[in-house]
């Protein structure tokens, strides 16, 4: 067998490492004597992992001026599928660190798919990843509650409904749109809700709906094809007398308009 790298599926900066068709990871343990519970208990959400979230700019990464560099990943003697790479890997332990079946894997955090850069980049890295972890954890302390739409789970857990509904994967982002309608049930059990934000995507450019919550029509949108990216976000504001009015729960409700499609919806947020 012989160790290669793969891409993740959308082109981005991350590698698996698979030895034959075995995917190797390793273990890490940024933080010094941390305890984890890894045990799931019976709630709703008692498999989720949980634990202190540790900066994506301080995981380890691969590190290489070359791109011919899989000779650095060397088996280890007398260790069957084990591997280490010191030259190659940079980080916290990085000397330490093997590369391991995932399948052998319990009980740890660890790393499996990695960044790659070279040297003369890696400073700038670093910074794009620190600026982009900030705006993400700033959107999620924003945020009350969120769908992943076309996601069987996360569509049931928000009570999904539609008539002439349909989901798909575009670029490996799911969609849902609908010729008729569709909706979610949001929680805001603090009465906080400002915004909906929206997640859509220049390639339904000219489709036209109308967004409702609790039966309140808010806004009627046009899917722009002029927006910066192809995916683009659209913030709708919610009125503070009919969040006073919901008792917590937020029925939002995505309606064709005349001879379109209502969607595609590729994510929704709801923000304080």
């Amino acid at each position: 067998m012989t160790t290669r790298l793969e891409q993740m599926p959308d082109q981005s900066n991350y590698y698996a490492v698979l030895h034959g068709p075995i995917v190797l990871a390793a273990k890490t343990q940024p933080f010094a004597h941390e305890a984890l519970n890894y045990l799931a208990d019976d709630t709703r959400m008692g498999h989720i992992a949980q634990g202190q979230v540790c900066p994506l700019e301080s995981s380890p990464l691969f590190v290489s001026d070359k791109k011919d560099f899989l000779h650095q990943i060397k088996p280890v003697k007398g260790q069957p599928l084990t591997f280490t790479a010191p030259g190659l890997i940079q980080g916290k332990d990085a000397a330490t660190l093997k590369l391991i079946p995932f399948f052998r894997l319990h009980d740890s955090r660890y790393m499996l798919y990695w960044p790659l850069s070279t040297p003369a980049s890696l400073a700038q890295l670093q910074q794009t990843t620190r600026q982009a972890e900030t705006q993400r954890l700033a959107l999620d302390a924003q945020t009350i509650d969120q769908v992943a739409p076309g996601q069987q789970q996360p569509e049931s857990d928000h009570f999904f409904q539609a008539e002439g509904g349909e989901n798909g994967i575009n670029k490996g982002r799911h969609w849902r749109h609908a010729t008729g309608w569709f909706s979610y049930e949001l929680s805001d059990p603090q009465g906080e809700a400002r915004f909906l934000r929206l997640t859509l995507s220049t390639v339904d450019a000219d489709r036209v709906f109308d967004v409702l919550v609790n039966d309140v029509k808010l806004a009627t949108l046009a899917v722009m094809d002029d927006a910066p990216q192809e995916l683009h976000t659209v913030d709708i504001a919610v009125p503070v007398s009919l969040v006073a009015a919901a008792n917590g729960k937020l029925r939002v409700k995505f309606v064709a308009g005349k001879e379109s499609v209502a969607g595609g919806l590729y994510g929704l947020r709801l923000l304080r």
